[in-house]
C-alpha cells in the first residue's frame, strides 16, 4: 500500500470515530459468538451488534486457529486485513468500503466500535468458505461461524445449553454490579459519573431512511407454512408463487391470498412451457383468474426460456433473515430488491419488521413491475 495512502487513512481517521455506532437488534438482547463447536467469552466488548440488518464480530473473531484465519486491525491507518494465507480481505474504515487482494470492491465496510474494528460476520464467512449461523431458541442469540466438520447447529446448541445459562448469569451479573451508581449523601453538587466505554445496548442508532429502496416479496411454493406467512402479512403486498400441483391441493389458501390483496404467480420447473400451462388451467379452475407472474431457481439466475411472463429469476431462494438483510443492504434505489424467499419461510415477522425499521418501501407485485 503505497505512502499515500497510508496518509489518507491517517487523515481521515479521526472521521470514522464519527461513524454511526450500531445498536443490537431489539433491547436486553444478549448475542453470544461460538466458532466451531466452542462459545466464545461473553462480555459487552465482544458482544455482536447490528448495523443496518447486518450482524457485525470483532475482526478478532476471525484471528483463529479453528478457523485458519488471522486477523490485523490498524487503529491509526483505520483498516482492517482478514487473511487465510491464500485468499485477502481488506476494510478501508475510511472509505467506508472493503476490497480483496484483486482489487474488486466490496459496499461492505467495518465499524469503529469498542476500541476495535467489527466486520460483517455473514460477508466474512462466504467470503473464506466458512459456515454462518443466527441460532434463535428461546432466549438464546448466537452467532456461530464454523468449517470443517463440526456439530450441526441443533446438536451444538444442545450440548451448549448448560455453558450458555452460566455464562448469561455471570454477564447480568456485571452487568448489574456495573449499573449501581452511589446515592450522594451530603455534597449538593451532582456527582459526574465516570467514563464507561459505550456498549451495544447503550448507544443507541439513529434511523435508516431507505424509502428510496422498493421491496418486492415472492414466496416460491404453496405450502403448509404459507397461510402463517399470509397472516404474518396482514394485508401487506407479495407474490406467491405456485405449481398447478399446489393450487389443486390449497384452492382455499389460494382465494384467501388473492382477496388479502396478495398476488398468485407461476413457479417454474424443469419445463416452463407445459408446466405455465398447467399452472394457467388449475389457476382458473381454483380462482377463475389468470397470472403472467412467474418465478424461478436457475444456475445463472436469470428467466428460463419458455412463456412471456414477468419474471423474478434467482440463483437461490432465501431461507434466513440474515440473507435478506445482506440482501437489502445490497439493494440499490434504482434497481429495488426482489426478495425471493423459501415457501416455507418461518421469519416474514422478522423481516417486515426490518423493512419497517429502516423505512423500505414494500411494493406490490404486479406484471408491472420494474425489473431489477
Amino acid at each position: 500500500m503505497s505512502k499515500k495512502r497510508w496518509a489518507a487513512f491517517c487523515l481521515l481517521a479521526a472521521l470514522c470515530l464519527g461513524l454511526t455506532i450500531p445498536s443490537v437488534l431489539a433491547e436486553d438482547v444478549v448475542y453470544f459468538t461460538a466458532v466451531n463447536n466452542t462459545l466464545l467469552e461473553l462480555s459487552a466488548e465482544t458482544m455482536p451488534v447490528t448495523h443496518n440488518s447486518m450482524i457485525y464480530v470483532p475482526c478478532s473473531v476471525f484471528n483463529s486457529r479453528s478457523l485458519n484465519t488471522w486477523a490485523y486491525y490498524s487503529r491509526e491507518g483505520q483498516t482492517v486485513l482478514i487473511s487465510d494465507g491464500e485468499r485477502e480481505l481488506y476494510f478501508d474504515m475510511s472509505a467506508g468500503n472493503s476490497h480483496d487482494r484483486d482489487e474488486n470492491i466490496y459496499r461492505y465496510a467495518a465499524l469503529y466500535l469498542n476500541e476495535t474494528a467489527y466486520v460483517p460476520a455473514y460477508f466474512v464467512a462466504d467470503y473464506f468458505g466458512m459456515g454462518y449461523s443466527y441460532l434463535r431458541r428461546d432466549k438464546w442469540h448466537i452467532v456461530r461461524i464454523t468449517t470443517g466438520d463440526v456439530l450441526s447447529d441443533e446438536d451444538f446448541l444442545s450440548a451448549a445449553s448448560a455453558l450458555l445459562e452460566t455464562r448469561l448469569n455471570q454477564y447480568l451479573g456485571t452487568q448489574e454490579g456495573q449499573s449501581q451508581t452511589p446515592i450522594p449523601t451530603s455534597s449538593p453538587v451532582p456527582t459526574v459519573p465516570a467514563t464507561v466505554t459505550p456498549t451495544p445496548t447503550a448507544t443507541p442508532e439513529p434511523g435508516v431512511d431507505r424509502s428510496d429502496v422498493s421491496v418486492r416479496l415472492c414466496f416460491l411454493g404453496l405450502g403448509e407454512q404459507s397461510a402463517a406467512i399470509l397472516e404474518a402479512l396482514e394485508g401487506k403486498p407479495a407474490c406467491f408463487f405456485a405449481t398447478a400441483a399446489q393450487l389443486y391441493a390449497r384452492p382455499d389458501l389460494a382465494r384467501r391470498i388473492l382477496g388479502s390483496g396478495s398476488a398468485l404467480g407461476f413457479l417454474a420447473g424443469e419445463d416452463p412451457e407445459a408446466e405455465y400451462a398447467e399452472f394457467s388451467r388449475a389457476l382458473r379452475d381454483v380462482a377463475m383468474t389468470a397470472s403472467f407472474l412467474g418465478a424461478a431457481v436457475t444456475e445463472e439466475g436469470e428467466a428460463p426460456p419458455g412463456p412471456d411472463l414477468r419474471w423474478f429469476p434467482a440463483r437461490e431462494s432465501l431461507a434466513e433473515p440474515w440473507a435478506c438483510a445482506a440482501a437489502l443492504e445490497a439493494a440499490q434505489p434504482e434497481t429495488g430488491c426482489d426478495l425471493l424467499l423459501e415457501g416455507s419461510f418461518a421469519e416474514t415477522e422478522y423481516l417486515l419488521y426490518l423493512l419497517e425499521r429502516d423505512h423500505y418501501t414494500l411494493e406490490a407485485v404486479t406484471e408491472v413491475t420494474a425489473g431489477r
